[in-house]
């Protein structure tokens, strides 16, 4: 017997109950349907929260982190946890940054208000191109 294919579901890194979470839980929606969203908090164990994901579609990264470099060891586990996710077929999408370039998008596929029109801002456009890909099956983006 064959099992019925999973239900789509993204993993958005966010708090769920802030102004910010509750927006990209809209982008995340079409109407009333929508992938399943499992929220990751944006925190010091997200690295080790990102290795410990499975049974998602796609992962949506709408923020960068405040002072993050290539030296920061956080920083650096962080992309790392990124990659290893893509190394499993996860695409893992980041916001790409208005006001300066995002460096998390290095680690993951960048998206920008022109790769998903309607989209206002970059974590909009984040969102909605991961809930798309686990809903359609959408190709990703190239990789960086």
């Amino acid at each position: 017997m064959t099992q019925p294919p999973a239900a789509p579901a993204i993993a958005i890194v966010d708090d769920s109950e802030s102004e910010h979470g509750r927006l990209m839980r809209r982008c995340a929606r079409h109407g009333d349907a929508g992938p399943a969203i499992r929220w990751l908090a944006p925190s010091l164990t997200l690295p080790e929260d990102l290795a410990a994901l499975a049974d998602v579609d796609a992962v949506a990264l709408p923020l960068g982190v405040r002072g993050a470099t290539l030296d920061d060891r956080f920083t650096r586990r962080l992309m790392a946890a990124m990659q290893a996710l893509r190394d499993r077929g996860i695409p893992v999408l980041v916001a790409a940054g208005t006001r300066r370039p995002n460096l998390l998008a290095r680690a993951g596929i960048a998206v920008s208000t022109r790769d998903v029109p309607g989209s206002t801002s970059t974590s909009e456009a984040c969102v909605r191109a991961a809930a798309r890909i686990a809903c359609r099956g959408e190709p990703t983006a190239p990789t960086p």
